[in-house]
């Protein structure tokens, strides 16, 4: 319908004290499907553009507390079942099919958890937990859909389809922790906690270079693609230390401090790349802040650091890439001009920090030349980002 309007009924709440108009979501999928269905063949690849996918999920959760002298805690058991389907037009022999295919895919888990608190003095708490955990893959990855992408960045054989895949089981993990807190001065506080954490599932990326699929790159004039997918890949081990200080005065002044070690080996064969670490983990990380609060003023000062991290959101030519260690400094303040009105001031990246990643792959991995040997893949020059506002209370 020409008529956006047709496809909202009604009014529903922001949740910020304003209203936002209702979308018909059937209204819009059944003249999503009408569209399609009438496509011509000339215009099949319009049918590139179409998918859906449904996702059921049923849980049932049970938990118990317990207390007793110097010990207090819980136990519970979570019951999880999901059932997801994918509708889409599927692709073969350069062209996309003219009748919806259908995959469908399920799965269901008992998640059992624990939490223990002791007391072994009036100012000193040892905790310890363990829990099966999932989370669910992003319905992003999960589209059965195929469709294809290309980088207007002049590279050669930088064109990718990509198909999702509704199989996707979660990432799923069996954890533990044991950590210990001194509370002093009231509002001080030092800890350390040592985790570990069995990672059973999760989801990576599947790449198949130099593919011919029947299409021809109207720049290049050839038929050269990256295929790319999302599977369940096998787990393995992360553990490490966090330790953790802070502490409030009475003039208004305090401060923060954490800085978390890990160690995060995987299989080199879940990754094309075949860098046996798994993906947007650090080995270190380092967090300070400063900051002073009174009724009217409040003030932030917060630099956070980490080392180098992998990176694989994307497929084809930018989708291996290792961030180099990165930190920020960032300045928050607001002023109260009165119990109804706020003046905020933030600075963001203080320092102009660069953001640099570098393909690190091996000479035998599964991806593009480049992304090898220490190829600068992707830089970005960093600014300082200011922002002035003020907010309204009624």
């Amino acid at each position: 319908s020409g008529d956006g309007e047709t496809y909202y009924s009604g009014t529903m709440s922001s949740g910020a004290g304003f209203t936002l108009p209702e979308p018909d979501f059937d209204k819009m999928v059944a003249d999503a499907r009408a569209a399609i269905a009438s496509f011509d063949n000339d215009s099949a690849v319009y049918r590139s553009g179409y998918g859906t996918i449904e996702e059921e999920n049923f849980a049932v959760y049970a938990m118990a507390e317990f207390s007793a002298e110097s010990i207090r805690g819980n136990f519970g058991l979570r019951y999880i079942s999901t059932d997801a389907e994918s509708d889409y037009y599927g692709f073969a022999n350069g062209e996309y099919e003219s009748s919806l295919s259908t995959d469908k895919a399920s799965y269901n888990d008992v998640l059992p958890s624990i939490n223990i608190a002791f007391d072994l003095a009036e100012d000193v708490i040892l905790r310890t937990s363990a829990a099966q955990v999932i989370a669910r893959p992003n319905y992003t990855d999960m589209f059965s859909a195929s469709s294809f992408a290309g980088y207007a960045d002049g590279t050669a054989n930088n064109e990718v389809l990509t198909k999702g895949n509704v199989g996707l089981n979660p990432f799923k993990a069996t954890q533990a922790d044991l950590g210990i807190e001194w509370y002093f001065d009231g509002d001080g506080m030092v800890s350390a906690t040592y985790f570990f954490k069995d990672i059973t599932s999760f989801v990576t990326s599947s790449q198949i270079l130099n593919q011919q699929i029947g299409v021809v790159d109207p720049d290049t004039q050839g038929d050269n693609w990256t295929l790319s997918t999302k599977l369940n890949a096998s787990g393995g081990q992360i553990e490490g230390i966090e330790l953790q200080i802070q502490d409030g005065f009475d003039s208004g002044f305090g401060y923060s401090a954490n800085y978390t070690f890990v160690d995060a080996p995987s299989e080199a064969e879940n990754y094309p790349d075949m860098i046996p670490l798994f993906s947007d983990s650090s080995k270190h990380t380092v967090n300070l802040v400063g900051y002073y609060e009174t009724d009217t003023y409040s003030a932030r000062l917060a630099y956070n650091w980490r080392s180098e991290y992998m990176i694989r959101e994307l497929p084809g030519f930018y989708g291996n890439r290792e961030h180099q260690s990165y930190g920020t400094l960032d300045f928050s303040a607001n002023y109260s001009v009165t119990d109804n009105i706020d003046v905020t001031f933030e600075a963001v990246n203080l320092t102009e920090e660069d953001s640099v990643q570098i393909g690190v792959a091996p000479s035998d991995a599964e991806v593009v030349p480049e992304l090898r040997n220490g190829y600068p893949a992707w830089s970005f020059e960093g600014e300082a980002r200011y922002k002035l506002g003020v907010s309204l209370r009624f």
